[in-house]
């Protein structure tokens, strides 16, 4: 058993990386990775609520399946996923066919989503950052330094923009991942609020999120190097050269993955506590919350009170103030950090230039799509 359990991972590890090599197939990747996160922050609201006192994850299932109830949408989400059996599809192998069809395209229905509900915030940053990174070399090469303010104000701009928006993402991609409902991006409401409930929590999420990308940044210069290295690298043709940066962005893009499913789990580990509390402090209502979240809060059986503080107003006074300046200082921390996190592919695309994708498409945030082949090299395939 232990046996076929290692070989099932080792086998997905292959199948996501392989995926991860492409933006349109790393969508797929992307969907399954959100239906992940969504199962893991059910099962920590499961662990957080009255009922865990009483029955464990998988008897709580048995009980549900008992009482004929859909527990589908508790399941281990699976990379292929078995819809109902269709009548007409009676041979095994249009069965198979049809599991990893409809399993695709699960994935991407939720993966394109969740892409493009991020896109809405982030979009617009990414391109100032890569037009500000366009008109620098313009200026640069055309010797018109005059105007070099423009560029740095674009992308000064950019950054700032970015750096802000990424203290809202994150808590709204978990929410995605639990709600499967784009809609869910733009309730500022409630994310504002809990943002201010878990400084701390998302002060180490976002150093989590620089040293990661510091990581990748290392991994993606590394190829510049290489022929310094290995002087016999710069012998290779154009079909080794390939050949060997796609062995090693497929290698390496398992470090990539394993990152990107370790930074979206600790954002559904902060969504799912940060929820709990701000509901049962009745501090968020029900018209602060989407549907799906209402649903397991009562699932849950998760009580909503009013809690009155005890406390003489002295004590009220100077708590609320040491409480103010701990949070604004962890928000200024925070914002720092970020503000590092987005200056970063300034730097890497100095030193390995990737045209669009390398400011358009941040693999921990976006897309995790971590391939950077010269396009050159696979034009040059294509026409031999």
């Amino acid at each position: 058993m232990m046996i076929k359990r290692t070989l099932g991972l080792i086998f997905l590890i292959l199948v996501t990386t392989f995926f991860s090599q492409d933006l349109l197939t790393a969508i797929i990747i992307l969907g399954w990775t959100y239906r992940w996160v969504g199962y893991l922050v059910k099962r920590r609201l499961f662990r957080l609520s009255p009922l865990s006192n009483t029955f464990t994850w998988n008897q709580f299932l048995i009980r549900e399946k008992n009482n004929n109830q859909d527990i589908s949408n508790y399941s281990y989400p699976k990379l292929w996923e078995t819809p109902q059996q269709i009548k007409c599809l009676n041979h095994p192998r249009f069965k198979w066919l049809h599991r990893i069809l409809y399993s695709l395209k699960l994935h991407f229905k939720i993966g394109l989503s969740g892409i493009l509900a991020t896109w809405i915030f982030t979009l617009i940053p990414c391109l100032l950052c890569a037009y500000a990174w366009y008109v620098g070399w313009h200026i640069s090469f055309n010797k018109i330094y005059e105007q070099s303010e423009t560029g740095a104000s674009l992308g000064f701009l950019g950054t700032i923009l970015f750096t802000v928006i990424m203290l809202y993402v994150t808590l709204a991609q978990a929410r995605y991942a639990l709600t499967k409902d784009w809609r869910s991006f733009l309730s500022f409401k409630s994310i504002k609020i809990w943002v201010c409930h878990r400084p701390l929590q998302l002060f180490i999420l976002a150093i989590s999120y620089l040293f990661s990308s510091f990581i990748l940044f290392i991994i993606k210069i590394i190829p510049v190097f290489l022929p310094i290295i290995n002087p016999d690298l710069e012998s290779l043709n154009s079909t080794q050269a390939l050949q060997f940066l796609n062995d090693y962005y497929f290698w390496t893009g398992i470090i990539s993955l394993g990152l990107f499913f370790a930074l979206k789990m600790m954002d559904g580990f902060i969504y799912s506590g940060v929820l709990v509390e701000t509901w049962q402090k009745n501090i968020v209502t029900e018209y602060d919350l989407h549907q799906e979240e209402i649903y397991y809060l009562n699932k849950f059986r998760f009580s909503s009170n009013l809690t009155y503080s005890n406390q003489k107003p002295i004590q009220r006074i100077i708590i609320s103030s040491v409480s103010i300046a701990y949070r604004s200082s962890l928000i200024i921390l925070i914002f720092f950090t970020w503000f590092l996190f987005s200056f970063l592919p300034f730097i890497s695309e100095f030193f390995n230039y990737y045209p669009q994708r390398g400011f358009l498409n941040q693999p921990l945030v976006q897309i995790p799509c971590f391939r950077y082949v010269p396009q050159s090299l696979e034009d040059n395939k294509k026409r031999v």
